[in-house]
């Protein structure tokens, strides 16, 4: 008698804990509030960026290298890359390189025709190839990083190694963008008029950051101009029959018979050719003052103003008037 009080009791007690934990499940299912539920773990992002091709560009009328890379992106999930995201080791941001763009263009070269990106790398697939051109800023460097930005990196909490371009093999070609090789013109053509041997080009304002100062190791440090010095350039054509050059040159505004002078060799335009101090019989190039005033409009339109130079070996200032 007492043993089936027992397991009566045992009975008992095994259906209250089953009711208990019966009750349990149902509450946490049905009653817990959804905000109490810990939170789904998002999938974890991967990315792999990486270029097996790439063809690289140092051309003579061009005063910087580039190149045009053919880049392989491969993800878990579609891909939405902001070009601004892309520079080099050289701090050359890929969204801001138009004045490069048209410093080819103005030599007749059209990127266009190595397909290359201009916008945002975006494509609903997991897979996505693009040429990206990618300039160059100094020319005594042998190769050239190509990086995702830390903030990009750090948003989908991976690190993606650099993609580094050997530069010391240049095989690009004008033929590659569109120019052909100029032809030896016909002897019977040739105008026999004299040739002006030093043409100056219209004065115009250009961006302060394009100057860098080259140090006496040949690295490039860019130039921190206050707001009150503006840059100035004009393009100068030389044309001698014997070798000559520019050795110093000054700008003066006729209104206020301020002089400003053309800073020297050790300063390098980003994208055209500083001639100061140059010396040969044939090259063109740009003559570049540093303009300080805290007026802005010093050197509007239709101001008068003097260009005066030395050649190399005399001392004597010639004067050209705009």
């Amino acid at each position: 008698m007492k043993r089936l009080k027992h397991q009566n009791l045992v009975i008992a007690v095994l259906s209250v804990l089953v009711m208990v934990l019966l009750f349990v499940t149902i509450y946490q299912n049905f009653f817990l509030n959804l905000n109490d539920k810990p939170p789904l773990e998002n999938p974890t992002k991967d990315l792999v960026v990486k270029s097996e091709e790439y063809t690289v560009f140092d051309l003579e009328d061009v005063p910087f290298k580039f190149v045009v890379a053919t880049i392989q992106f491969s993800s878990n999930e579609a891909i939405n890359i902001e070009l601004a995201n892309f520079s080099t080791n050289e701090n050359v941001v890929l969204n801001s390189v138009d004045q490069y763009r048209k410093a080819l263009e103005a030599k007749g070269y059209d990127l266009s025709l190595m397909e290359v990106n201009q916008s945002d790398l975006v494509s609903l697939e997991n897979n996505l190839q693009v040429n990206l051109f990618i300039p160059v800023k100094s020319l005594n460097v042998d190769e050239v990083q190509l990086i995702l930005s830390d903030t990009f990196q750090e948003s989908l909490k991976l690190s993606i190694d650099p993609i580094t371009f050997d530069l010391s093999n240049p095989k690009g070609t004008p033929e590659m963008l569109g120019k052909l090789p100029s032809e030896e013109p016909d002897p019977d053509d040739i105008d026999e008029e004299p040739v002006e041997p030093i043409v100056f080009g219209e004065l115009t304002e250009i961006d302060s950051e394009a100057i860098y100062f080259e140090n006496e190791d040949g690295q490039l440090q860019p130039m921190d101009y206050p707001s009150v010095i503006r840059i100035y350039s004009s393009y100068v054509s030389i044309s001698s029959e014997s070798k000559t050059g520019i050795q110093e040159a000054r700008l003066v505004v006729d209104s206020t018979n301020e002089i400003f002078s053309a800073i020297g060799p050790e300063y390098v335009y980003q994208f055209g050719n500083n001639i100061i101090g140059d010396y040969d019989f044939f090259f063109e190039g740009h003559l570049l003052f540093e303009v300080s005033s805290v007026n802005p409009y010093l050197l509007a339109d239709n101001v008068p103003i003097t260009i005066e130079y030395k050649l190399i070996g005399q001392d004597e200032w010639i004067t050209v008037s705009e």
